[in-house]
């Protein structure tokens, strides 16, 4: 006996590996994370060179097939493919590019990719800010706004 009647759903393409989200840099009070989509677009590099423009208020990541002076290195056993900077000064540093951030905004800007150097490039001016989240501390904020409504 069928219960659902399944002739009415059409088929919905979606496949998870391929590039389903933008390539972005959130920019956190205390860090700074580049998503996945950041390193699949670099081709998922073995090391990376990490620069700031201050000038032109921009922040450089570019792929690499060796290491490097001045590059980042990840190890083969690595299994994540994302990337942070957890450095207090380094993560202050950048946010005092934008003086006009308040400290406990969150914002979040998507990167431009430059093919020629296989780097991603993202403009802190264009930066827009960062609402949403995950965990406990933001699920228990949203229910306390809907249990007063």
């Amino acid at each position: 006996m069928q219960i659902l009647d399944m002739s009415a759903f059409q088929r919905f393409d979606y496949e998870p590996n391929s590039i389903t989200c933008l390539p972005e840099m959130t920019i956190h009070h205390d860090f700074v994370l580049f998503n996945q989509t950041v390193f699949r677009q670099l081709g998922f590099p073995k090391s990376i060179f990490l620069g700031f423009d201050p000038e032109g208020r921009r922040v450089i990541i570019q792929g690499l097939k060796k290491p490097g002076k001045g590059t980042i290195d990840f190890p083969e056993t690595r299994k994540r493919q994302d990337f942070g900077i957890y450095t207090h000064e380094r993560v202050q540093f950048l946010r005092a590019l934008m003086p006009e951030w308040k400290d406990e905004s969150r914002f979040k800007v998507v990167g431009a990719y430059f093919e020629a150097e296989n780097a991603m490039v993202f403009a802190l001016r264009e930066a827009r800010p960062h609402h949403s989240g995950s965990g406990y501390r933001s699920t228990a904020r949203r229910r306390t706004a809907l249990e007063k409504e």
